[in-house]
């Protein structure tokens, strides 16, 4: 199989569908049923930003990337995918070069390279969807005759979970016959517990977040319940937030002035993926309360570090996570700080609570277990 991923964003931007294609590209590889793996992407990094000095053609780590150019090089202000004109020869060149026979779209917002990426391999490949789907706001409405069409057209819509599967069907009137339900996972190479240049020294408690420094990842919440359980917790606190600035760093770093913690807060901006396995390392606890979540990989992640974690109940972190993470209702303060408290002031509840969740995403969440998921997709249909 010559298997090519249609993205808008890809390495070196990595955030979590970046991740997921090097993930399952790399297990493809691995298997002798794959001859080669693509991806056909932008030179945009999210979540509007132009790299014009990105290669249009070239190869990491075993695969082979295709970047399609586009004008104008700024995009209009309120759309992750930029809104420009994308060189559609570009699309076509890269499909007649790397030949595909499976194409595999990541997202249902870039509608272009889904569209003529099958326009141009409808002959020879078979076509795959997984929509990455949140919610279809009234800014975005448009996009469900553009993606209603398109969900008509491929072999199969792949979702996460069932929550997204109901939702895709609503809102994209998807046949019920072409869902297959396969979620993402989490396997994670352990390094050992080395400190970092720059990072806060592992005394007391470290509670860790990590996601990009955006208004919807919640990070700005966190703070605040921070800043409360300072006064009320027995333990030295330190919180850590990993992730590339979209805009919220600043407000982030005024916050933590404000209310004159910036002796217990880190603000990081991006890592690398060897720093950021380290950081997990030396945590001891994960906290994130996003608007929203698809899926939540980097729950996974940081159960697979043995870290207990604390969000809310919204989009599909329950059925996900199940009852292996600390989940409070939406933005419930009482409850968010009574259970970090306990996490915080007893040490035996809380590694064993980050055992039990490492033990859960091992048995059930595996890049292999969803690779082969894929591959057999693929070759039923």
């Amino acid at each position: 199989m010559r298997i090519l991923f249609i993205s808008p964003f890809y390495k070196p931007y990595l955030g979590g569908i970046e991740r997921v294609i090097e993930q399952l590209g790399q297990h493809f590889l691995d298997d002798n049923r794959v001859e080669k793996v693509g991806v056909l992407t932008t030179k945009w990094s999210f979540p509007r930003n132009y790299h014009s000095d990105w290669a249009d053609h070239e190869t990491i780590d075993g695969i082979e990337v295709f970047r399609v150019n586009s004008w104008p090089q700024k995009a209009l202000p309120f759309y992750q995918v930029p809104l420009v004109w994308f060189f559609i020869n570009d699309i076509r060149k890269a499909i007649e070069k790397f030949k595909p026979d499976i194409i595999q779209w990541m997202t249902d917002k870039w509608f272009w390279g889904n569209y003529w990426s099958w326009f141009f391999s409808r002959k020879q490949a078979k076509v795959f969807f997984s929509p990455s789907f949140h919610d279809l706001s009234i800014l975005r409405i448009w996009l469900r005759p553009i993606n209603a069409f398109l969900a008509r057209k491929v072999n199969k819509v792949q979702v996460i979970t069932e929550l997204e599967r109901t939702k895709v069907q609503k809102a994209y009137f998807a046949p019920e016959n072409k869902f297959a339900v396969i979620p993402w996972a989490a396997d994670k190479e352990e390094i050992g517990i080395i400190p970092i240049l720059g990072m806060i020294p592992k005394i007391g408690v470290t509670i860790l977040a990590v996601g990009r420094l955006s208004k919807h990842k919640g990070q700005a919440w966190l703070i605040d319940v921070f800043a409360d359980l300072i006064n009320i917790c027995d333990s030295d606190l330190k919180l850590i937030l990993v992730g590339e600035d979209e805009g919220e760093g600043v407000i982030l770093r005024e916050m933590v002035d404000k209310k004159c913690i910036s002796d217990k807060v880190l603000i990081t901006g991006k890592v690398s993926e060897e720093e950021l396995a380290r950081y997990y390392q030396n945590a001891d606890i994960f906290a994130l309360f996003p608007e929203y979540e698809a899926f939540g990989l980097v729950f996974l992640e940081a159960m697979m570090h043995a870290l207990p974690v604390v969000t809310h109940r919204v989009g599909a972190i329950e059925g996900v996570l199940q009852d292996k993470a600390f989940i409070t209702d939406p933005y419930n303060r009482a409850q968010a700080k009574v259970i970090l408290a306990k996490l915080i002031d007893d040490q035996e509840f809380r590694e064993s609570a980050g055992q039990r969740g490492r033990e859960f995403v091992s048995a059930n969440f595996s890049w292999e277990k969803t690779a082969q998921s894929f591959l057999a997709l693929y070759q039923q249909h």
